[in-house]
């Protein structure tokens, strides 16, 4: 097996599954690029339900304001939550071209339906560029979605229009969940509440609900059925991931088709016992993402977990040693790693990498 250290800049540890869990929630998607979406009405309205939605525009051949010869045109997406719900959103990807001093030459705006014709007082600034993590909350449950882009050709300053993408989650939430039912999840020292199975799976990550722990995790992945359980502190957003050792083992438990498991910087969820309940209860864990666990990571971890079937770990900015490396090397992981992470291991020397 040859185990190389990546530069930091390159080092790209890159989840391409699309195949979202029968045990979490599944998302409407929406093409940004769709005819029907753009709407010059604000009396046409995509209604969001209690759930989430996927808002895509993937790489388009033609602008998508309805006149494109008008400079000034854009697309306006009308989203409404049911009565009692506001909507969080988060930019999870997003690529919109700018110019060399900074203005947009395409760009994403929020707002809430002020109901004032032709002025809406509520809005986001304009985004363009990359601003993944960028939230908005309308917690009237009435947002606005503006959308433009500039030309399609490529000039001295900007490319073409087809490296445009943007992927939005839009998920409603409720108002005034004093208590919540079985179905949900109510954030901590506050009134709102999302369905359950929108924490922290593979898209969910709004900054509006900051507080998970054990009890709720226990409740939202019990299924023995998981596939993925991603309880990174970056890709959560602003959510505070509670979880302690205690919980993420029961978490854990009896989870033998979980095939990928994010802890990134949630170190005080990890120890060596932790370690031991992943090898023995997750037998067919293909991906681990523990980086920026430190001092939760360490030789004696990895040692555990080298006979799983892993095909990418990822162990940056932790304290292992070529202890680990070298044990690594010697386990049944050897036969189905393709990809390691250990930029950012300061005890890992030449020779171990």
């Amino acid at each position: 097996m040859r185990i190389a250290a990546v530069s930091k800049a390159l080092a790209v540890l890159i989840w391409t599954s699309t195949s979202f869990l029968t045990v979490l929630a599944s998302y409407r998607q929406y093409h940004m690029d769709n005819a029907d979406i753009c709407t010059s009405s604000r009396n046409d309205k995509i209604h969001l339900g209690t759930g989430a939605s996927l808002f895509l525009l993937e790489s388009p051949s033609i602008r998508i304001q309805p006149n494109e010869h008008h400079t000034a045109s854009r697309c306006e997406i009308h989203v409404e939550a049911p009565k009692d719900y506001g909507i969080a959103v988060h930019v999870e990807n997003m690529r919109l071209r700018q110019k060399a001093s900074g203005a947009c030459v395409d760009y994403i705006r929020f707002g809430q339906d002020d109901n004032v014709p032709f002025y809406t007082m509520s809005k986001s600034d304009r985004l363009c560029g990359s601003e993944p993590g960028f939230a908005y909350d309308d917690s009237k449950g009435d947002l606005l979605i503006w959308i433009s882009l500039g030309g399609r050709k490529a000039t001295h300053s900007w490319p073409d229009i087809s490296v445009v993408n943007l992927t939005l989650i839009v998920t409603a939430y409720k108002i005034n969940c004093i208590e919540p039912d079985q179905t949900q999840i109510k954030c901590k020292d506050s009134d709102r509440c999302i369905w359950n199975k929108y924490v922290c799976d593979q898209h969910f990550k709004t900054a509006q609900f900051d507080w998970i722990d054990d009890e709720a995790l226990i409740l939202t992945s019990g299924s023995i059925f998981l596939r993925s359980l991603n309880l990174s502190a970056v890709s959560c957003g602003d959510i505070r991931i509670g979880v302690t050792p205690k919980g993420l083992m029961e978490i854990l438990r009896n989870k033998r088709f979980l095939h990928y498991l994010n802890l990134r910087g949630n170190s005080r969820a990890l120890n060596n016992e932790v370690f031991e309940i992943i090898k023995r209860e997750c037998p067919s864990l293909k991906t681990i993402d523990m980086s920026r666990c430190s001092p939760g990571v360490n030789d004696y971890g990895l040692s555990v977990l080298r006979d799983l079937p892993l095909t990418s770990l990822s162990i940056s900015s932790t304290e292992i040693t070529d202890k680990a490396l070298i044990g690594l090397s010697q386990g049944d992981c050897r036969k189905s790693l393709q990809e390691i992470r250990i930029d950012g291991c300061l005890e890992v020397s030449d020779s171990g990498s």
